[in-house]
């Protein structure tokens, strides 16, 4: 059976994600309470200027980061320091 959720590839050393404690080969499994299930959710809901984050670590641990920040127009994934690989 396939895992739900998309892990992350890759965190920047001064981006929010990595503020949040979030790490390489962590899960993302949520973001503000939806599921997110193709690029087109994650894009749609990281549009948001608060989020909660719901990812679960290598050994199997569930928590929420949360983060707000200031919209931009450049690349989300660089604003959240993350980048995803379908699971």
């Amino acid at each position: 059976m396939k895992k739900k959720g998309h892990i992350i590839k890759h965190t920047s050393e001064n981006g929010i994600a990595r503020e949040m404690g979030i790490e390489a080969g962590d899960r993302l499994l949520q973001i503000n309470g939806e599921e997110i299930t193709d690029i087109f959710d994650y894009q749609y809901l990281v549009q948001d200027e608060y989020i909660e984050a719901l990812v679960e670590k290598a050994d199997g641990e569930q928590w929420l980061g949360k983060s707000v920040f200031w919209r931009s127009r450049r690349s989300l994934g660089r604003i959240w320091g993350w980048s995803l690989r379908t699971a």
